[in-house]
């Protein structure tokens, strides 16, 4: 008994040099950047050297130290970021859809409607403000009678509610486009206030529990652009440090041309970790290899679900299986996912597949 006693401290003593050991030596490596987002480099580095100190100090106990459970977190977490999107990769990655306004739609002078402002007088904008919203346009039938719909904004918050939805009315241009598929939007328009408020109407929409529209303004002279089609195209959203022998290989062969102006497309694109020891030389080989990575139309990750194979432009089969949280497409992980284009969608996986007959 006594000897497994002395023997616990050093094995854990063992494990926690060694996890902390890797982690130091990933975030002073030369791959770091390829493996990891870059901007996180210090966070690894400083997490290394404190599981390392914890080592060393388990060193001089006789007995267990009260550290496992630190062990078993500071594990759990160097493994979160390890197996779970190891190549994402930083710089210009893909954004998520709300992460930033792309330029196409970006507007001088308009400023963003914070949800704040609905709830402190203070921060109203004043009369006449040029604003926007991100959002859907919902239209309602007491609103529609009177030319008018209420451009909705969600917002994410913890412990307050699965989310939190707040709106401004708007006045529909006569050239709005239809909004019944419930896509993003961006609502441009000029914000006034009213000298007496109007009771909003209650909108629920699905998973948003609780829906605030604002009972003193209405955006005037609305313009309403289609998220989508302000979004860069295919070619454009392939991120250019991670996947960037990917890009010149489609540069090479021309494919860079049918990704820019047509589509939809469905993308997979592949790390450079993976893609280089896999391209053939041959120009033709070349393009037929690169199209096995293009699917006609909009895939999500989500549809893999209920597509479990698609053909390819090169006229191949992608077979799709997933196990718990992770999807992969012949084998290589999707890595990130669900990146929206304006013709199409983009995937980045790792690693590539190899050339294959059709």
């Amino acid at each position: 008994m006594s000897r497994s006693r002395s023997v616990g401290p050093l094995l854990e003593a063992a494990a926690l040099l060694a996890l902390g050991g890797g982690m130091g030596a990933l975030a002073l490596g030369d791959s770091y950047g390829a493996l990891m987002n870059p901007s996180f480099r210090w966070v690894t580095l400083i997490g290394g050297v404190l599981i390392v100190g914890m080592g060393v100090a388990s060193l001089g106990t006789r007995s267990a130290p009260a550290n496992r459970s630190a062990l078993v977190v500071f594990a759990l977490l160097f493994g979160v970021v390890i197996v779970g999107r190891p190549l994402a990769g930083g710089g210009d990655s893909i954004l998520p859809p709300d992460a930033e306004l792309p330029p196409g739609a970006a507007r001088e002078g308009y400023d963003e409607i914070q949800l704040a402002t609905l709830f402190d007088e203070d921060r109203w904008p004043a009369d006449g403000t040029d604003c926007f919203v991100i959002g859907r346009v919902i239209r309602l039938p007491e609103l529609e009678a009177r030319g008018e719909a209420i451009a909705l904004a969600p917002q994410m918050f913890c412990c307050i509610a699965d989310a939190l939805a707040f709106g401004v009315r708007i006045v529909l241009p006569p050239d709005a486009p239809d909004t019944s598929e419930n896509g993003w939007y961006y609502t441009f328009g000029t914000l006034r206030r009213l000298e007496v408020p109007v009771e909003p109407p209650f909108v629920q929409l699905g998973a948003i529990r609780l829906t605030v529209i604002s009972d003193r303004f209405v955006l005037e002279d609305a313009v309403i652009l289609d998220f989508r089609t302000q979004l860069p195209s295919l070619l454009d959203r392939v991120p250019r440090k991670e996947c960037s022998r990917f890009l010149a290989a489609l540069e090479q062969t021309g494919l860079a041309e049918r990704l820019r102006d047509e589509g939809p497309f469905t993308v997979f694109a592949p790390h450079d970790l993976g893609f280089a020891r896999s391209a053939p030389a041959d120009h033709d080989d070349l393009l037929r290899y690169l199209e096995t990575f293009v699917v006609p139309g909009n895939v999500l990750e989500a549809d893999l679900r209920t597509n479990p194979s698609l053909k390819t432009l090169a006229g191949s089969t992608l077979t799709f299986n997933r196990t718990g949280a992770k999807t992969r497409v012949e084998g290589a992980r999707i890595l990130f996912g669900d990146a929206l284009c304006r013709n199409g969608i983009v995937h980045i996986v790792h690693p590539a597949w190899p050339p294959r007959d059709r």
